[in-house]
């Protein structure tokens, strides 16, 4: 039973009602060294909503949150909040618009997310943080001193 627990913790969250299968095959040799195949065998295991502990619940908006520090000296963290799964993007913008950097840029799945940006080779100024997802956009200001 151990394994099986195992097993089903690393398959991670399973939504209630979904199945679990898990398919075996068996090879075994014999006295003289011939290889016996045994038919694979499949095991259906029900779920009523099976998690693994600490984990938190998705959240249910897009959200771009504050800086933090602001105004910062090299490092800040950007927390954000994806509500489904698909394309993000969180950049970093001078004052003229212009990319300086890219902190996220692909498939992200639904959950909140911290992202830190080093700062420490840009000159001071005003930046802006923009992130892109799932047909939200927020932007954001920071302010780099040295």
């Amino acid at each position: 039973m151990d394994d099986i627990n195992v097993l089903i913790e690393s398959l991670g969250i399973i939504d209630e009602g979904e199945d679990i299968e898990i398919t075996w095959s068996v090879i075994a040799i014999d006295e003289e060294s011939e290889t016996v195949c045994i038919e694979p065998f499949t095991i259906i295991l029900p779920t009523l909503g099976i998690g693994n502990p600490g984990d938190v619940e998705k959240p249910l908006n897009f959200s771009l949150s504050s800086a933090y520090p602001n105004p910062f000296n090299a490092v800040t963290q950007i927390n954000f909040s994806i509500a489904k799964v698909g394309y993000a993007s969180l950049k970093i913008l001078d004052v003229a618009g212009h990319e300086v950097a890219s902190l996220i840029n692909g498939q992200v799945d639904a959950g909140s997310y911290t992202a830190v940006w080093n700062a420490g080779d840009q000159a001071a100024g005003i930046y802006f943080y923009r992130l892109r997802a799932g047909g939200y956009q927020s932007t954001r200001k920071l302010i780099l001193i040295k």
